[in-house]
């Protein structure tokens, strides 16, 4: 049976981003090399990965042709700095040169490619089942948790200093309020690179909090039923929660 992965922040080919989010290698070629090998470690040719956004910079043919060397059926969800996402540069208004970028990552070796249009038009991200809903002997559910897959949390950038960008394309209120609690949805992102691990119901899967390496499905599962147990009235008003640099469900108690 296929595992399931969720990574985001490649960032391949970019020069700057080991300044800029702190990461621990001595050059783009070393980050770039290292991030496929981390990603291998884990993720077998049949598995499944989500990369919730910021595939490539720099050099896009250089970079973005490193896709196929990442191993899993891979889909993509679009973030800012992917000349695929919806927002990017002027796609939005310009259909043919938006349709070939999404050929382009699809023949890079993504199998699907979410635009951002979606979370667009519809105010959430494409739902997936991290928790698997049950009913008590009273029919009432309990349990199950879904996620909402996006690039962008609902709220919060890298840099606390900076206003929130591309809010139309971030998961917002449902009707003016936010019912996630309700309807027992969390936000799986990246964006924010090193900033947090989560805040109120996100969660950030990005590599600069995941030892640069992407998350399995049981450890996303596992940080939320924890998080719901745990520090719900946090949850509620949307605090960070401080849980150390990283999680894994087998490590942390």
């Amino acid at each position: 049976m296929p595992e399931y992965w969720f990574t985001a922040d490649w960032h391949l080919g970019h020069a700057r981003i080991c300044e800029l989010a702190n990461r621990p290698f001595a050059s783009v070629d070393a980050m770039n090399e290292a991030l496929i090998e981390r990603h291998n470690a884990l993720v077998r040719p049949d598995d499944r990965v989500w990369v919730l956004g910021d595939v490539c910079m720099g050099a896009i043919d250089e970079s973005l042709a490193l896709v196929s060397r990442f191993n899993g059926h891979k889909y993509l969800v679009a973030g800012n700095h992917d000349r695929c996402f919806h927002g990017y540069g002027d796609n939005a208004v310009n259909k043919p040169q938006f349709d070939a970028w999404v050929r382009r990552y699809r023949q890079a070796g993504f199998a699907t490619v979410i635009t951002g249009f979606h979370t667009l038009r519809n105010g959430f991200g494409p739902l997936i089942e991290l928790v698997p809903t049950t009913y008590g002997t009273d029919g009432r559910r309990s349990l199950g948790w879904r996620g909402e897959l996006c690039h962008f949390p609902t709220v919060g950038e890298s840099r606390p200093d900076r206003d929130d960008r591309f809010a139309e394309y971030r998961p917002r209120p449902l009707g003016g309020v936010d019912r996630r609690a309700e309807t027992r949805r969390w936000v799986l992102h990246g964006h924010v690179h090193d900033a947090w691990l989560s805040s109120g119901r996100n969660l950030n899967v990005g590599v600069d909090r995941w030892d640069y390496a992407p998350v399995h499905l049981d450890d996303v599962a596992a940080y939320v039923t924890r998080a719901e147990e745990r520090h719900r009235d946090l949850l509620d008003v949307g605090q960070p929660l401080v849980v150390g640099p990283g999680f894994r469900s087998s490590t942390t108690s």
